[in-house]
C-alpha cells in the first residue's frame, strides 16, 4: 500500500483501516522512514516556506516574515521534535498497555503513535499560509480520535478502558512535546521502557530491494541503517542503566533524522566568507558578519555581507546547512514548483538545474532571491531597491560551482 493510500484510508475510514494496520508485518524502521519522515518533512518544508517567504499579515506592521535561515532552522527543529515525539509516544503507549488491560507490543504501539499523527502531518501543508496555523492545530485533534479507535485494536485494550487510556496517552504526548521542544531534541529515552529485540528491526520486517541511490527513497536508506546502529546503542545503554549513554544515543538518532544519516561538520565561517568577494558587479562589500549556531545536535554556519554602490544596497548571506542535508534532499518532493501572483508582485518556487530556487518580488517589502546549492548550501539575497531578477544575476556571479565541490567537506 502506498503512502498516499494509507494516509487517505486512516483519515477517511479509520474503523476499517486499523485492523488492516494491525495485521501488517511492518517494522518500526520502515514505519518511520517510509511513512512518518516523508509526511513530517513535507509539513516542515511548508512551515519553512510559509513563514520565511509568504509570511503573516499583522495590522499596522504589514507582512511579517521569519528570516530565511532562521525559518529553515525552525523547520528542521520542528521535524526533529515531531519525529522524536512520535517515537517517544510509541514507547509510552507500549509501557501503559498493561495498566489498562492491554498487551505490550512495541511494534503495534509504534503503529498507533505514527498513524495517529497523520492528520497533523497532512494538514501541515497548510503551514504554507501561516494565517491557517489554527486549522493545523484543529486537525491535530482528529489524531486523538484516531488514537482512541486504534488502541483497542492494536494494544488489545478493552473498549471500556480505551477512553481513559487515550486520555493518559494524550497528556503524555503534550508533556513530551513540551519537554522535547525545550530540550531541543536532547531528551534521552530512559525510564525502564526497554524490550528485548530491536525497536527498528524485527523478524516481522520484510527486506526489500534497495531503492535507487539518487531517488528520495534512496536518500532515506542511509539514515535508516544509521538509525539501526543508534538504536542498538540506545538499547545497550538502557540495559546497563547508563542514562548518559542513552541520552547520547538518542541525540545521535535525532541528528540522523535531520542530516540524512551522515556525520558532518559545517565548513568554517572563514571559508564561507571567501565566497563573498570584496566587490560584486560594481558594489562594494561592507558589514561582513558570520555566525555558528547549534540547534540541538545540529550545527549551522553562516556568513553575510552588505553590498552598496550608488542607489543600490543588497544583503547576501551564505549558510552551510550540512546538518540538515536529509531535509534539504526532500525538497525534491515539491515537484515542478509553484507560483503566486499578487497586486504587489509575485513569488515563485521551482527547481532549476536540480537546485531549489525561490524568487520573490513585492512592491512593499522589496525583493528576495534564494538558491540551495548541492542540497547543502543556502544562498539568500535581499534588497529593497534592486528587483529579484537583478538579485538572481548577482548571485550568479558568486562562485557557486566551487561551492558545490564542497558538498562532501566535513563528512566523517
Amino acid at each position: 500500500m502506498t503512502l498516499v493510500e494509507r494516509a487517505k484510508n486512516i483519515l477517511l475510514q479509520p474503523g476499517r483501516e486499523w485492523p488492516v494496520i494491525a495485521a501488517e508485518p511492518v517494522g518500526t524502521k520502515s514505519l518511520f522512514l517510509g511513512y512518518a519522515l516523508p509526511l513530517a518533512a513535507i509539513s516542515a518544508l511548508a512551515t519553512w516556506l510559509g513563514h520565511s517567504l509568504i509570511g503573516m499579515s499583522v495590522p499596522l506592521f504589514g507582512t511579517v516574515r521569519m528570516p530565511f535561515m532562521a525559518g529553515l532552522a525552525f523547520a528542521i527543529a520542528t521535524l526533529v521534535v515531531q519525529l522524536a515525539g512520535a517515537f517517544v509516544l510509541g514507547l509510552v503507549i507500549d509501557a501503559l498497555a498493561p495498566s489498562f488491560g492491554g498487551e505490550r507490543n512495541a511494534a503495534q504501539a509504534m503503529k498507533c503513535a505514527v498513524y495517529s499523527y497523520t492528520p497533523a502531518w497532512v494538514a501541515g501543508i497548510l503551514n504554507l499560509f501561516p494565517v491557517l496555523d489554527l486549522l493545523v492545530a484543529l486537525a491535530s485533534l482528529y489524531g486523538v480520535y484516531l488514537c482512541y479507535l486504534g488502541l483497542p485494536v492494536l494494544m488489545k485494550v478493552p473498549a471500556e478502558k480505551a477512553l481513559g487510556y487515550t486520555a493518559v496517552v494524550v497528556i503524555c504526548a503534550i508533556v513530551t512535546s513540551i519537554v522535547l521542544a525545550v530540550a531541543a531534541g536532547l531528551m534521552g529515552f530512559t525510564g525502564g521502557v526497554s524490550r528485548s529485540g530491536s525497536l527498528w528491526t524485527g523478524a516481522s520486517e520484510r527486506r526489500e530491494a534497495a531503492p535507487a541511490p539518487g531517488s528520495v527513497l534512496g536518500k532515506l536508506d542511509l539514515p535508516g541503517r544509521k538509525l539501526e546502529e543508534s538504536d542498538q546503542e540506545l538499547r545497550d545503554a538502557n540495559r546497563k542503566g547508563d542514562a548518559t549513554a542513552a541520552a547520547s544515543a538518542a541525540k545521535e538518532s535525532l541528528a540522523t533524522m535531520a542530516s540524512g544519516g551522515r556525520k558532518v561538520e559545517p565548513i568554517g565561517v572563514d571559508r564561507l566568507k571567501a565566497f563573498l568577494p570584496e566587490t560584486l558587479d560594481g558594489l562594494q562589500r561592507s558589514d561582513v558578519a558570520s555566525e555558528q549556531s547549534r540547534f540541538g545536535p545540529m550545527s549551522v554556519t553562516t556568513a553575510s555581507a552588505t553590498y552598496r554602490g550608488g542607489q543600490r544596497s543588497v544583503r547576501i548571506g551564505i549558510g552551510d546547512m550540512a546538518a540538515a542535508d536529509g531535509l534539504l534532499s526532500l525538497t525534491a518532493l515539491i515537484g515542478p514548483g509553484q507560483s503566486r501572483e499578487t497586486a504587489a508582485g509575485y513569488e515563485r518556487i521551482r527547481r532549476v538545474d536540480g537546485r531549489l530556487v525561490i524568487e520573490k518580488q513585492d512592491q512593499r517589502t522589496g525583493s528576495e532571491y534564494g538558491v540551495v546549492v548541492a542540497d547543502r548550501f543556502v544562498i539568500n539575497a535581499r534588497s529593497s531597491d534592486v528587483d529579484a531578477q537583478a538579485l538572481r544575476m548577482l548571485v550568479a556571479k558568486l562562485d557557486t560551482a566551487k561551492l558545490e565541490t564542497l558538498k562532501q567537506a566535513g563528512v566523517r
